[in-house]
């Protein structure tokens, strides 16, 4: 029954917020997170008879703040709005969607160095595996795609003109050559960084626990195994159904998971 009393409460909040504008409801969605916030730091200091209506309190309203922020997320997405998201579903101990919205305000502005530490922490939380980071993800990763793809188009072309425009217009000097080479050869850094960035295509986040991985993407189905919130997998997207997607798990598991499970990293 409280279940079901938060989830009719949370669908009358939604409709309220949609109601407001992007900026009225963001703002609402943050007023609404400070007073759990400040509910929760109250709750901690009274005794157990005091406490539990003050945590309920906070819950109502750290529900009421991800009512405004959904509301915002189709109109307006951002860093800071998934960054806000994620805080707050981890304060509502839904530790796997958090992570998806802390990896997706990593996704929007990769050089926020708030998103990737409160990632890690909520992972650490959780107790999920969590891969080594590679060279990538320690140095180029803090950039967008775009602005390595824009640097690979203005290296490749820069290098390209310096070697083919001295031959057009008679010049023999070696000087011109040898930096068109150099720039191009420096080009292929973002080249490959790009390639890099685009894995995040098929990269997805396990949104709730017990999440099934199974054999078959049919009803009734057998269960391989329950994958954990916040579980990275590898989408197959060469193989796809209405209803599921194929996936690989960090722990070479594979199988079919419900697409509503799923968060993408990269629309």
């Amino acid at each position: 029954m409280r279940r079901y009393f938060f989830q009719t409460f949370f669908l009358f909040l939604c409709s309220t917020a949609l109601a407001l504008t992007v900026e009225e409801a963001f703002e609402a969605g943050n007023q609404a997170y400070t007073r759990g916030e400040n509910t929760l730091l109250e709750a901690r200091n009274k005794g157990v008879d005091e406490k539990e209506p003050l945590l309920e309190s906070a819950e109502k309203e750290f529900e009421r703040a991800l009512a405004n922020f959904h509301s915002c997320l189709g109109q307006a997405e951002s860093s800071a709005l998934h960054f806000n998201m994620g805080n707050t579903y981890f304060k509502l101990g839904q530790l796997g969607r958090s992570i998806f919205h802390f990896r997706r305000s990593q996704e929007l502005e990769p050089s926020s160095e708030e998103s990737r530490a409160n990632l890690r922490f909520v992972q650490n939380i959780a107790g999920l595996e969590i891969p080594a980071s590679s060279l990538y993800e320690k140095t180029l990763a803090r950039r967008s795609a775009g602005f390595w793809a824009f640097l690979f188009t203005i290296g490749f072309w820069v290098g390209a003109a310096l070697l083919v425009f001295p031959r057009m217009f008679g010049s023999s000097g070696p000087v011109l050559p040898i930096v068109g080479i150099v720039v191009l050869l420096f080009s292929l850094i973002p080249a490959w960084a790009v390639l890099q960035s685009g894995r995040a295509k098929a990269l997805a986040i396990i949104l709730d626990n017990d999440t099934p991985l199974l054999v078959s993407p049919t009803e009734g189905s057998a269960t391989a195994t329950f994958l954990q919130g916040g579980d990275s997998v590898q989408l197959n997207l060469k193989k796809t159904h209405s209803d599921h997607l194929f996936v690989a798990t960090v722990r070479g598991e594979e199988g079919w998971v419900p697409k509503v499970a799923l968060g993408r990293v990269r629309e």
